[in-house]
């Protein structure tokens, strides 16, 4: 497994749609707005799969992951994804906090090789991330346009984070 980090995403400010008009905000605003710790973006289309009566919830990251246990998280969807262009300048994604689901992270792993992802984790997981080939699929859909000078290979070979999510 490569153990060179790629840079996560900027942690300082994002997007978001307040009054129908795109505006950066910073997170610090975010998060006390919400009383959460911290924010866990998904694709609009991930976010309607996550049911509204799912209480536990899995969710992967490439690589690695901010999140901690213990913590408050706001689960919110991303409307326009962010990117990285080839300088590395980052586009910030735009999100709506107004759909926000918060719940606790009961569990981190970093670095995980996707090939010895555990099944409990999939259990839990969003309906389309079900096995380790689909986890893979995922990923690469996610993160291609975050680090467009990788390759699939590269990017897969960072292996997941997993945080369990307690939506209750």
């Amino acid at each position: 497994m490569n153990h060179n980090a790629l840079r996560l995403s900027l942690s300082t400010h994002t997007k978001i749609i307040r009054d129908g008009k795109e505006m950066e905000v910073a997170i610090a605003e975010l998060r006390q707005l919400l009383a959460v710790d911290g924010l866990i973006r998904l694709q609009e289309a991930e976010f309607q799969v996550l049911r509204g009566g799912q209480l536990t919830y899995t969710h992967f990251n490439l690589e690695r992951t901010t999140n901690a246990v213990g913590k408050r998280y706001a689960v919110v969807p991303i409307v326009m994804p962010g990117r990285r262009l080839h300088d590395d300048t980052e586009l910030l994604p735009v999100i709506d906090v107004e759909r926000a689901r918060v719940g606790i992270c009961l569990e981190v792993q970093q670095r995980v090789p996707i090939t010895v992802v555990a099944p409990r984790y999939f259990d839990h997981s969003l309906s389309h991330i079900k096995t380790r080939d689909q986890l893979q699929d995922v990923l690469l859909a996610r993160y291609r346009g975050m680090f467009p000078g990788l390759t699939a290979e590269d990017i897969l070979s960072r292996g997941c984070a997993i945080s369990l999510i307690d939506l209750r």
